[in-house]
């Protein structure tokens, strides 16, 4: 009758400590980071009533009778499963999602937690709120660098603390560079008057694209006819800025207006900006050079032309048999009798064929510039020899300047002079073309004494132009100089000073040459640029402007300055007939900034693309060309942190610039229930848990850090009190066991009655 009354207290006492277990889990259901218990029970040592009996072969085993003394408690078990997470938003608030835990120290003993809601004490350390215990972890060194083999210490993010400047090494480039970038250029309608001016006709340029800023052109006339010449038609070809870099074949052609007389059209030169023009020349001698002793034999011929400054340039030409029969080179080179006078610029040398029947043909297309030594001498433009019936032809494109004779040019037009008034005189070339009507406005300024002004009825004084003269004495102001005008029509006529020993007064001598440019329309696309803010050693910033600029098809330069337009480096970059990039060259950008180490930056060009851009309003495409990286920054203060999934403590920098500071720890256990609880939702390390295995969260078994969350308890209310009712009816039942056993021996004790 004893063992089910002692059975009874044993079910009571330990469903009473099965009891408090639920009790203490429901009380922290809310608290950070708790784990539940678990109570479970185990039968305790029974009673042998009777052994158990082998069978034989006549009779069968018989099982052993015991009976149970009751029950005990087998283990109180820590839950470690993972507990949901609330967001707080909190930068110093953490959690883990997987195995492991936090790791606190007082600086003798180490703790073990999954509640993560840390805070910063005035220190700047990281530590446990309710407790003061520090957050341990690994602190980086200055260059960011966090060594996780070291034993953990306490973290403590450094306020206050500074990055050091990083000067820039590397700038990628990146982008689109237009492939249809390309200079526009139209030359306009242009309407030309001989030098008479009563007859004009008009010549059109029609221009077709065939290549990078290359232009196939050719003109046409109306009211009149390309009469001489064969620089009528040609290809162009400008370079990245404009300017003219060939004209093949170039030279002149003679536009003669409908009844009108000849007027010379001078191709664009070599050189010119903007694309140059179709310049008419209305006045002056064209100059040709027959070689009219060669007739099949070498030679040598000895030249002289005359500049539109009235300078003499001295040429020899060479004309010397080749190893083909009946081909000739020919070469222009000073003439040697006049040593130091004359400078060949360009060209100089080419080939033709030649026979008795055809004359010339087979010419190389080759144009020679020669210059006056002369200081400000203009270039001379000289044409390869024309495929024609005879000798070779050189022909000058520049047209030598019309002498006006000393005395030509009068007041009064020839009659005796007359005192005050205005006079007019016509002005005519030497073909009595009349070129304008000059108009001398005469002033008695005392007696004998005159003041003069001359003006042009279509045209414009450019320099002179005005001066004094006493009639009597026949002497005129002693800084008197030439007067110079230019016509509508483009002629410049130059004049000497006026000698007042006539009557009436006339001027020196003096020269004549006409041009009139065509108009032009160009736009020169400008070069894609981008902006880059560099640092150097000490920190400063410096702007870098680096432009592309197409120099032709498929192949681009580019150019690094500073804010001083200094160059600081270049090169080339090459694209494929597809639009990517080949190679790229040049570099590094370098410069020395005062009181800082140099800079020396190795520019990338690898992410660059070349295809067909959008094109503005003007026609001009338009490339996408930036440099989106550097790697240089200045000197930052630290303005805040951040925390990430392994647990790296990131600094934010006022430069933009993240740093590592430190490192929280996790330590995982190979038997994570064998901690032991200490309070303040912590555990240490017992016998039965094994040796912490403290690394960086997400490696190994440790799970990764959910910033700005907090685990909540793993408290599951349902089943808590699911557990809370069979624990009370298991301690009810213990009970009733206790009070029928006690009736029993009530009953056994009244059979004495």
């Amino acid at each position: 009758m004893m063992r089910s009354m002692f059975a009874g207290v044993t079910g009571l006492r330990n469903h009473q400590i099965r009891m408090d277990a639920i009790g203490n889990n429901i009380a922290n259901v809310n608290t950070v980071g708790y784990k539940a218990s678990r109570v479970s029970f185990q039968d305790t040592l029974n009673q042998t009533l009777r052994g158990a009996s082998a069978p034989t072969i006549n009779r069968g085993g018989i099982n052993p009778l015991q009976i149970g003394l009751g029950m005990n408690l087998a283990s109180i078990d820590v839950l470690h499963t993972q507990g949901n997470l609330q967001n707080t938003g909190k930068i110093t608030d953490c959690s883990i999602q997987g195995d492991g835990f936090f790791i606190l120290s007082d600086g003798v003993k180490q703790y073990f937690t999954r509640a993560g809601n840390f805070s910063m004490e005035r220190d700047g350390r990281l530590v446990n709120p309710s407790n003061g215990l520090i957050v341990m972890g690994w602190m980086a060194d200055i260059n960011g660098v966090v060594n996780t083999n070291m034993p953990v210490t306490g973290i403590r993010i450094p306020l206050g603390q500074t990055i050091a400047p990083i000067a820039t090494t590397r700038i990628e480039f990146s982008g689109n560079l237009a492939a249809n970038t390309n200079v526009f250029l139209r030359y306009m309608t242009q309407s030309v008057t001989d030098a008479s001016g009563d007859h004009s006709a008009t010549i059109t340029y029609s221009l077709k694209k065939i290549g990078y800023n290359e232009y196939e052109y050719e003109a046409e006339v109306q009211n009149g006819s390309i009469t001489d010449g064969y620089g009528y038609k040609g290809i162009i070809r400008l370079n990245e800025n404009g300017v003219v870099i060939s004209n093949s074949p170039g030279g002149a052609f003679q536009v003669t207006p409908t009844d009108g007389t000849p007027v010379w059209i001078m191709g664009p030169q070599v050189g010119q900006l903007l694309g140059g023009a179709f310049e008419a020349h209305y006045t002056g001698v064209q100059q040709s050079n027959v070689l009219t002793g060669f007739t099949g034999v070498p030679g040598t011929f000895d030249r002289t032309l005359i500049g539109m400054d009235g300078n003499t340039v001295y040429l020899r030409y060479e004309i010397t048999a080749t190893s083909i029969p009946n081909r000739f080179q020919w070469r222009i080179v000073e003439d040697p009798n006049h040593a130091g006078t004359t400078d060949i610029i360009d060209g100089g040398m080419g080939t033709f064929d030649w026979d008795s029947s055809r004359g010339v043909y087979n010419v190389s297309n080759v144009t020679t510039i020669v210059r006056s030594t002369v200081a400000g001498a203009p270039d001379i433009t000289i044409n390869p020899p024309s495929a024609m019936t005879g000798p070779p032809t050189f022909t000058v494109v520049e047209r030598a300047p019309e002498d006006i004779p000393a005395d030509t040019i009068e007041i009064s037009d020839g009659s005796a002079f007359g005192g005050e008034g205005t006079y007019t005189y016509e002005l005519r070339n030497a073909a009595n073309e009349l070129l304008t009507v000059l108009e001398f406005i005469v002033t008695e300024t005392s007696p004998d004494n005159y003041s003069w002004t001359l003006r042009t009825k279509n045209g414009s004084v450019q320099s002179g132009g005005s001066g004094t003269f006493n009639i009597t004495t026949s002497t005129a102001d002693p800084d008197d100089t030439d007067t110079t005008i230019r016509l509508d029509n483009g002629v410049l006529i130059t004049f000497g000073p006026m000698n007042p020993g006539s009557d009436p007064p006339t001027f020196g001598a003096g020269r004549m040459v006409g041009g009139q440019s065509s108009q032009v329309q160009i736009r020169v696309p400008e070069p894609a640029m981008t902006m880059t803010r560099v640092y150097d050693s000490l920190g400063n910033d410096h702007i870098l402007m680096t432009t592309a600029t197409k120099v032709d098809d498929n192949t681009w330069i580019w150019s690094t300055v500073d804010e001083y337009d200094t160059p600081l480096g270049g090169g080339r970059i090459l694209f494929s007939n597809e639009g990517e990039l080949i190679s790229y060259t040049g570099g590094p950008i370098t410069f020395t900034p005062p009181g800082a180490l140099p800079v020396i930056i190795n520019p990338d060009f690898s992410n660059l693309s070349q295809y067909a851009g959008a094109v503005d309003n003007d026609e001009m495409a338009i490339s996408d060309f930036n440099s989106p990286f550097q790697d240089g920054y200045p000197m930052g203060m630290l303005q805040g942190f951040n925390i990430d999934k392994s647990g790296r403590i990131v600094g934010v920098f006022s430069n933009g610039m993240n740093q590592n500071l430190a490192q929280i720890a996790v330590a995982s256990f190979t038997n994570p229930a064998g901690l032991t609880r200490v309070g303040d939702t912590m555990f240490e390390e017992s016998s039965n848990s094994g040796q912490p295995q403290i690394g960086q969260a997400g490696q190994g078994s440790r799970g990764q850090i959910t910033p700005g969350t907090i685990e909540m308890s793993n408290v599951d209310l349902s089943q808590e009190f699911t557990d809370m009712i069979m624990t009370e009816r298991g301690f009810q039942s213990n009970s009733r066991v206790i009070t029928t056993s006690d009736e029993m021996l009530q009953e056994l004790v009244n059979l004495k009655r």
